[in-house]
């Protein structure tokens, strides 16, 4: 209606038409709505929360895939990979997968047998390697039944928190820790354990805390059943300071004929 450089261009309706309009003072003045801007921020606000419904749900689905491949994780290892504690809560609220231990989480369907235990305590205790017991029995040298995983620990290091785990620690130091080391992975976890040859010096070494004549009992079924070789386990025996042990029960079945009958001396060794 006016040009850019009329006269009247700025005023107001009021302004033009002055009489026609009465005026009202101390009457207070509605402010400026900014319709677009408002719509603007309603926009941006549908894209937020659209936005975290789908990281919620990649957050979801990739830990739901992180647990079924590894079949047990610990929340730490998750909360470094980026989860978020409140994705691992709301899995926890649906059920999908389960809490087997402080900070320990496996998939729904777990179950947790003799290897599967084993394969917890390695995840409780990275630094542990399964000893004694525990792997008499992983090797099938005597069926043994025991409640608790043994685990040999470094001699200075701190006792680590079972965390509700069965745990039973055995403290070694120098080559008698890190000698004989089997590395294995049970359902893609990564386990430490001592293999049979090792094992057995072990168990002679600690046939008076493991008690009765398990470490004869052993070393029998090792050496008729050859769970390993004589030269492996001479060298864990010098290893663990029992190598005239060995060196005897070695002699005595060679000396011996068929139908020889072992019999036990006072440490329940044979003789």
């Amino acid at each position: 209606m006016f040009g850019p450089k009329s006269p009247c261009s700025g005023t107001t309706v009021p302004q033009l038409f002055a009489n026609h309009f009465p005026v009202f003072h101390n009457i207070p003045t509605f402010p400026h709505v900014d319709i677009f801007g408002i719509l603007s921020n309603v926009n941006a606000h549908c894209g937020q929360v659209t936005a975290n419904v789908t990281k919620t749900r990649v957050s979801t689905n990739r830990l739901l895939s992180i647990v079924n491949k590894q079949t047990v994780v610990r929340a730490r290892d998750l909360y470094r990979s980026g989860m978020q504690p409140e994705a691992l809560s709301r899995v926890l609220r649906h059920g999908l997968f389960l809490k087997i231990g402080r900070g320990l989480y496996a998939r729904k369907d777990f179950s947790a047998d003799f290897e599967r235990q084993i394969m917890l305590a390695c995840q409780r205790v990275p630094n542990g390697i399964v000893c004694l017991k525990s792997a008499v029995r992983f090797h099938g040298l005597l069926p043994l039944d025991s409640a608790s995983i043994w685990m040999a620990i470094d001699f200075k290091a701190k006792k680590p928190v079972a965390g509700g785990l069965k745990l039973r620690f055995v403290r070694f130091s120098g080559q008698a820790l890190t000698q004989g080391v089997e590395n294995i992975r049970i359902d893609g976890v990564p386990v430490r354990i001592y293999s049979a040859a090792k094992t057995i010096a072990d168990c002679l070494k600690y046939r008076k805390k493991l008690g009765g004549n398990l470490a004869v009992k052993v070393l029998r079924e090792s050496i008729d059943r050859r769970k390993c070789s004589e030269q492996r386990l001479r060298h864990f025996a010098r290893i663990c300071r029992v190598r005239k042990l060995v060196h005897a029960a070695f002699s005595l079945v060679a000396r011996a004929s068929p139908t020889h009958t072992h019999s036990t001396n006072g440490d329940g060794l044979l003789s």
